[in-house]
C-alpha cells in the first residue's frame, strides 16, 4: 500500500519522537547532575522541567530507578524511584519530593558524587595468628576504612539509626581510616588461654558499610 506524502511525514515525525524519548531514558549527563531542584513540591501529576530533572537524578542508579524514564511527568514509577531513594537515606518513604527530600537531593547533586547506596565487597581476606599477634589482610572493590571489633565474649551489635554510619559494636576497636583497597591490620597483646570473637567493617566514602564475620581464634 502506498502512502500519502502527509502520512510518510507524519510516520517519520512519530518516529522521531519515539527516539527522542528512548535517548532520554538513560540520561545521566553532567548536566543533569548539575541541575539542582527548585523549590516546588513534586509529587504524582506534576509535570515539569523540574521532575524532568529529578528524573535524570534518579536514573542515574538503576537499583533506585530501574525504568530510567526521563519524561518530565511524574507518575507512579517515578514516585516508586522517589520512595526507594527516600528508604535508602533514611527519609519518610511517601513518595513525595517536598523540602528535606529536595534538600537531600540538592546536597548530593552539589557535593558531585552522586548516588551511592552500593556497599563495598571483600575481594579477599586473610586472618592469621602467630604468638599473641592476629593478622587481617583486606582487599575490597573500592577504597575503605576497615574497623576490627575483637573480644574474648561473643561480638553484639545493632543497626546504626543513621543512614551511611558504623553500627554499634561490642569489643575492643582497631581501625584503618585511611580510604585505600587493601588492608592489613594488625592486633597485639591477644592473652594465652582464650578464646577471642572479632567481626571486620569495611566502609567506604560514602558510608556504605559491609560486615564480616569470623571464625573465633584460641590463642594457646
Amino acid at each position: 500500500m502506498k502512502l500519502s506524502s502527509k502520512k510518510t511525514i507524519a510516520l517519520a515525525l512519530a518516529s522521531a519522537g519515539l527516539l527522542s524519548v528512548f535517548l532520554l531514558m538513560r540520561s545521566g549527563s553532567a548536566d543533569a547532575q548539575s541541575m539542582q531542584l527548585s523549590g516546588t513540591t513534586l509529587r504524582v501529576g506534576s509535570r515539569s522541567a523540574n521532575v524532568t530533572a529529578l528524573q535524570q537524578f534518579l536514573a542515574t542508579e538503576p537499583y533506585i530507578y530501574p525504568q530510567g524514564i526521563v519524561s518530565g511527568y511524574f507518575g507512579p514509577l517515578t514516585k516508586n524511584a522517589v520512595m526507594q531513594f527516600q528508604l535508602q537515606y533514611g527519609l519518610s518513604p511517601d513518595g513525595v519530593v517536598g523540602p528535606v527530600t529536595r534538600s537531600m537531593i540538592n546536597g548530593i547533586i552539589a557535593s558531585g558524587e552522586g548516588i551511592n547506596i552500593r556497599v563495598p565487597v571483600f575481594l579477599g581476606y586473610n586472618e592469621s595468628v602467630s604468638g599473641h599477634t592476629m593478622t587481617i589482610d583486606i582487599s575490597a572493590d573500592k577504597p575503605v576504612r576497615a574497623y576490627v571489633y575483637y573480644s574474648t565474649s561473643p561480638i553484639t551489635g545493632g543497626d546504626s539509626e543513621t543512614p551511611f554510619t558504623l553500627p554499634t559494636v561490642s569489643g575492643t576497636a582497631q581501625s584503618d581510616t585511611n580510604l585505600t583497597s587493601n588492608k592489613h591490620i594488625e592486633i597485639g597483646g591477644l592473652s594465652s588461654n582464650n578464646t577471642y570473637y572479632s567481626v571486620v567493617l569495611i566502609q567506604d566514602a560514602h558510608g556504605n558499610v559491609a560486615a564480616r564475620f569470623n571464625d573465633p581464634v584460641t590463642i594457646h
